[in-house]
């Protein structure tokens, strides 16, 4: 709740081992693969046993909110991780994670890209991004997600400290202290972005299901038989 220590970002791909990944000692975030590229039960179990394991080692015992689906099933003999299961069909009120801390995770990423963008055109050449590429990116974005957004967010969802009552809007970054090329602000950017605002180009990939169940409702509302869920297409863990 208070911000203080994030999790490494947890990247699932559909690529088990790119051509980008040859030589490459360590990667800066945990990452797994599968066809789909999709959050799995035994993806979730794995990682949370291995969190469990982890915290046993160093004495600790934490509580991870998590959504109430398929992919993320009850685990049976953790010492020292509690899964807490958000009730159905509440993410986008009750989990953290959703009031704010994700769109500011995609902020830093989008930001970086179009920077990008801008340096190849200075320089007349491709934009290229590989999955190592990706993965360099997301860890600077998460590194720049500040301690009083992820409290404010958990205030957002309800979860309060005693001393903590009054929510906090969450905004998105005019600035980004701890990034490179920062002389380019967020208002010039969404400029650069042909026929979308930059909070659209934020957003692009919120219909982009992460588990088999959200693939199936958005399958489903396509062709009336149901209204497909929002989701953030990213998943992050806070401690």
């Amino acid at each position: 709740m208070s911000g203080t220590e994030k999790l490494p970002m947890f990247v699932i791909g559909k690529s088990a081992q790119p051509c980008c990944f040859k030589n490459v000692k360590s990667l800066p975030t945990t990452y797994k693969a599968n066809k789909n590229a999709w959050m799995t039960s035994e993806i979730f179990t794995e990682r949370v046993r291995k969190l469990d394991s982890d915290m046993t080692r160093n004495q600790r015992s934490i509580m991870l909110i998590v959504d109430n689906c398929p992919a993320h099933p009850k685990i049976n003999g953790l010492k020292s991780v509690k899964l807490v299961f958000l009730p159905p069909n509440s993410t986008s009120v009750t989990q953290p994670m959703d009031q704010g801390v994700i769109r500011n995770l995609k902020v830093h990423y989008r930001k970086q890209v179009i920077t990008r963008k801008i340096r190849a055109l200075d320089n007349g050449t491709d934009m290229c991004i590989n999955v190592l590429d990706a993965l360099r990116m997301l860890h600077q974005a998460w590194g720049c997600v500040t301690q009083a957004t992820i409290t404010n967010c958990y205030r957002r969802a309800g979860f309060k400290a005693c001393e903590e009552q009054v929510p906090v809007p969450v905004p998105l970054p005019e600035t980004d202290s701890e990034e490179i090329d920062d002389d380019i602000s967020l208002a010039h950017l969404s400029r650069l972005i042909k026929g979308a605002t930059m909070e659209q180009y934020v957003d692009v990939d919120i219909q982009v299901p992460t588990c088999e169940e959200e693939n199936e409702r958005r399958r489903r509302g396509n062709h009336g038989g149901g209204t497909a869920a929002t989701k953030s297409g990213v998943c992050i863990e806070c401690v």
